[in-house]
């Protein structure tokens, strides 16, 4: 069972269809007990006002109307969270497959401050699975054995330097007034 309580969501929208981002939502359902999905709006010539959600989901729609990109809509909902724990990821992805491990968010110890989970990228053509949670080596570095494991690996698909497919502890982000770079736009959504 998963127990995610403690967490709230942050999807950012731009240009994404209205199927694209209540598919994606409806993807969350997967997290059990999931307490906050705040869903930032980035394109200031539309509004999602009009979208339908599930009526028993906890979501907050912020309009950021200053189009700075994927990084700005994240920093941006930044300010919104309220719960222990915090999780980013695009109105074109969906979460998939957690219910069949055995999760529990207040189980974490307080030494954790980020919790990686596998992924899958899909296309019309291909399909790349990444399994990190299998690799206990890398689940195990910390410090500045994460620093040189991105800097020696960063271009390999063992590491991943999105900000999606994690989990965050919203006190390790605050604490240490970590932010997305928007200047930056390598990485800065990769499909």
């Amino acid at each position: 069972y998963l127990v995610f309580y403690m967490l709230s969501v942050i999807i950012t929208v731009f240009d994404e269809d209205v199927t694209v981002i209540t598919e994606c939502v409806a993807s969350l359902t997967t997290l059990k007990n999931l307490k906050q999905i705040i869903v930032i709006n980035d394109n200031p010539s539309r509004t999602l006002g009009n979208i339908n959600f599930e009526k028993n989901l906890n979501i907050k729609l912020c309009e950021d109307n200053t189009n700075r990109g994927i990084s700005g809509a994240r920093n941006y909902g930044l300010q919104f969270v309220s719960e222990k724990f915090v999780m980013f990821i695009d109105a074109d992805d969906k979460v998939c497959a957690l219910n069949s491990n055995k999760f529990d968010l207040k189980n974490i110890s307080r030494k954790i401050d980020i919790i990686y989970f596998n992924y899958v990228i899909k296309n019309e053509i291909d399909e790349i699975r990444v399994e990190l949670t299998s690799n206990k080596e890398k689940l195990s570095l910390s410090g500045k054995s994460i620093l040189l494991d991105y800097l020696n690996n960063c271009h390999s698909s063992s590491f991943f330097p999105f900000g999606w497919a994690k989990i965050y502890r919203t006190s390790f982000i605050k604490k240490n007034k970590i932010f997305f770079n928007e200047q930056l736009f390598q990485y800065e959504d990769i499909d």
